[in-house]
């Protein structure tokens, strides 16, 4: 009787531990993030608990990008993933995407970078902002961006190539202008910096999470790399990069000489870049966001003399300075939103007094307008 009565407790306690197991599923959006056990956790993965397993789904924003040009061996195997080399010697690739960016406009990229799983492979993946063309790169320990200028570059250097570019000894991050790869040059903007801080090899092969965003308002370009941010540099590259042309064109470069590794990168997500636009007044302008999916929702706010507040890039014929914002929402109901001003010039609106009825055969009147700003009529 004893031994029937341990069974039946031990058999009770044991569902009762099964029942306490919670494994459950959270979902969220890039760029947020959820509370799990103490955490706050912000990558897709199963989070082992006290109480079982939480498993976090990261689901995309809405992506506002253009097709990418791709040169030499880069090369897309899968949809959003851009392989620049693959693990083979000798090889360059680059990805310029096809919609140039207006840097009095503020950006923030999120991307995933793999750089390959070998620790003696090379050379490195680049991000570039450049004015040359959407066709240019050179290979090996120059990570592809070599003589390209003027350009700004984010270096994420894998191989150490010695006393040439002064390069440390361990896998490192920098910040490069017009090609020039010397850290020890005036063409370094941001010293070498070991990446991840602590551990200095990313080619584990594993997928790097990195975000390049810019504030032109106070003149800041931040990276981001696993969470840790690694550059926070402060200058108007705008006038002293490209020479005070903000129209750029972006991408990525990588490169293999002696030695190899894979390297790609994947886009999650590009914040809205809608540049402000001015009008003269009883003018309409089209706004188009760029956007590369058809399967997106739209919403333009405040829906004042817009064609389609619903449409991908409707008309606009605002009589006043307004500033619109948009909402771009994907199947995962994640959304993203930017916004831009119209400026309407209302100088050129001409107003004449009301005047009585004229019979046939009455003084002819003048009709004068005097334009305080001068014009042609």
């Amino acid at each position: 009787m004893k031994s029937k009565l341990l069974l039946i407790l031990s058999l009770f306690l044991f569902l009762q531990n099964i029942n306490a197991q919670i494994f459950d599923t959270l979902t969220i959006c890039n760029g947020d993030s959820a509370y799990i056990y103490n955490n706050w956790e912000t990558v897709t993965g199963n989070y082992p608990h006290s109480s079982g397993i939480t498993t976090l789904i990261v689901n995309p924003t809405p992506t506002l990008i253009g097709n990418f040009v791709l040169n030499g061996n880069a090369s897309q195997p899968i949809p959003n993933t851009y392989q620049l080399t693959q693990a083979i010697n000798g090889q360059l690739g680059s990805a310029w995407n096809s919609v140039t960016l207006d840097l009095t406009q503020p950006f923030s990229f999120d991307v995933d970078l793999f750089f390959g799983n070998n620790d003696g492979g090379a050379d490195g993946i680049a991000f570039l902002l450049q004015q040359v063309s959407t066709n240019v790169g050179s290979s090996g320990g120059n990570l592809g961006y070599y003589g390209i200028s003027p350009s700004f570059c984010v270096e994420f250097d894998t191989w150490q190539n010695g006393l040439i570019n002064s390069d440390p000894w361990y896998d490192h991050i920098a910040v490069q202008k017009n090609g020039n790869l010397v850290h020890s040059s005036s063409n370094n903007l941001v010293s070498p910096t070991g990446v991840p801080p602590g551990n200095i090899n990313i080619e584990d092969g594993q997928w790097h999470n990195v975000i390049f965003s810019w504030n032109p308002s106070i003149n800041d370009f931040r990276v981001v790399f696993d969470g840790t941010t690694l550059v926070n540099y402060n200058n108007n590259i705008i006038s002293t990069i490209f020479g005070n042309n903000p129209s750029v064109y972006w991408g990525f470069t990588a490169a293999t000489g002696g030695a190899n590794n894979l390297q790609q990168f994947r886009v999650n997500s590009l914040g809205i870049q809608l540049p402000d636009t001015s009008i003269c007044h009883y003018d309409t302008v089209q706004i188009d966001p760029q956007v590369n999916s058809t399967n997106y929702s739209y919403l333009w706010t405040p829906n004042y003399n817009i064609s389609n507040d619903t449409l991908i890039s409707p008309y606009f014929s605002p009589d006043t300075t307004t500033t619109y914002a948009l909402e771009i929402t994907n199947s995962y109901g994640c959304s993203s939103i930017g916004s831009f001003t119209i400026f309407v010039d209302t100088t050129n609106v001409v107003n004449f007094t009301t005047i009585p009825p004229l019979c046939e055969g009455d003084t002819p009147i003048n009709l004068n307008f005097a334009s305080p700003i001068g014009g042609t009529y």
